[in-house]
């Protein structure tokens, strides 16, 4: 999470390679996924911050009816909004 935080560099680009790969697990670790929609840096690569948004509605609209994985206040409208800032 740190390489993303970065933003640039050699450590940013080895940290969004990881993301990726793992992207397909990442269901696995929630609150990692919801850390990661808050770092900014992230949409500086769009296309793979669009799938870490994609994969925290999965996550949440699984987890509709059940206790909220997230804690309070996140939702999906809330990830969706976070694209477009």
């Amino acid at each position: 999470m740190e390489g993303i935080k970065k933003g640039s560099g050699n450590m940013y680009l080895f940290a969004t390679t990881a993301l990726e790969q793992f992207l397909d697990k990442i269901h696995q670790w929630p609150q990692y996924l919801s850390s990661l929609i808050s770092i900014s840096t992230l949409k500086n690569c769009p296309h793979l911050y669009e799938k870490v948004i994609e994969k925290f509605n999965e996550i949440n609209n699984k987890n509709k009816g059940k206790e909220n994985t997230f804690g309070e206040g996140k939702n999906q409208y809330q990830a969706n909004n976070m694209v477009n800032i």
